[in-house]
């Protein structure tokens, strides 16, 4: 019977059809991407960029936060009005190392904080069972399952709390990169000031910025009047503006860091070391009957 197996066995890749192992291999690619982090998916994207021609596919581009809106109008204002691609686009990659460069800082405190609470929890777990076994004690599920719906809910929580602080913090940001990038794109290709402003929405950053952009913005709004009153160029200034507003989004980047550094030992008390002391009360509570 075995032997009459082996052919089977060897015919059998041969009946699988192409058509079929290239969905496999799409679905496996597609996975990858889900479970790809920001930074890979920046770096990704950097490296795209650099074969980027005025008919590059936009589809084929790797999604990163707001770059792509920026590619997308770099094409488009390179087939429309013939603009080069060259000067923007290095100024496009040059933004993206910036930001890349803060997402990796921001990708390994999330990547510690996580390696962090998966060994608290390996050291309670492993405690409860050693001292169980040695104890000759029986641990009931209902005193397991709490605890691993506590352990999961501080690891959601964490997650969803530095979600929380990154919008009320950083997300800002990527807003007014947006406009004021497509600001220079448009002043590059020499569009009319009051046209610039409204294809740029530079306006919205008025209405959603911290009390703190806004106090860079007042700048801008001297660098286009210039440009409107005297009609002189404003590139120098633009790039001095925008260098400035990166220094202020590393500044608060850096303030979220120590936030969240404060928040996963807090996290780590309340959800992974409670539980191991908890643990350690209850055993000795049980030697001493």
């Amino acid at each position: 019977m075995e032997i009459m197996l082996y052919p089977l066995l060897i015919l059998l890749p041969l009946c699988i059809k192409d058509s079929f192992i290239d969905k496999l291999f799409h679905v496996k690619n597609q996975l990858l991407r889900v479970l790809e982090s920001q930074y890979s998916k920046g770096q990704r994207l950097y490296g795209q960029i650099m074969f980027l021609r005025a008919d590059s596919s936009l589809n084929e581009l790797q999604s990163y936060k707001f770059f792509n809106d920026l590619i997308s109008d770099i094409l488009n204002f390179s087939n429309t009005y013939g603009s080069p691609l060259q000067a923007p686009r290095d100024v496009i990659k040059s933004s993206l190392l910036k930001d890349l460069s803060r997402q990796k800082k921001m990708g390994e405190l999330i990547s510690s904080s996580l390696g962090q609470f998966f060994v608290a929890a390996m050291i309670t777990w492993a405690f409860l069972f050693y001292s169980a076994s040695i104890l000759s004690f029986q641990i009931s599920y209902f005193f397991i399952v709490p605890i691993v719906i506590w352990q999961v809910f501080g690891l959601i929580t964490f997650l969803w709390l530095h979600k929380k602080l990154y919008h009320r913090d950083l997300a800002v940001f990527e807003m007014a990169f947006k406009s004021i990038y497509r600001l220079k794109l448009l002043f590059q290709i020499g569009i009319g000031v009051n046209e610039a402003i409204e294809k740029s929405n530079i306006l919205s950053l008025y209405e959603s910025s911290q009390g703190k952009l806004r106090t860079h913005l007042a700048r801008l709004e001297s660098i286009l009047e210039q440009r409107k009153e005297r009609g002189e160029p404003v590139e120098e200034e633009m790039t001095l503006f925008t260098n400035e507003i990166w220094e202020l989004f590393d500044f608060e980047a850096e303030k979220m860091e120590k936030r969240v550094t404060i928040l996963r030992f807090l996290w780590l008390c309340l959800f992974y070391f409670s539980v191991y002391l908890i643990a350690v009360f209850l055993f000795l509570t049980k030697m001493s009957f």
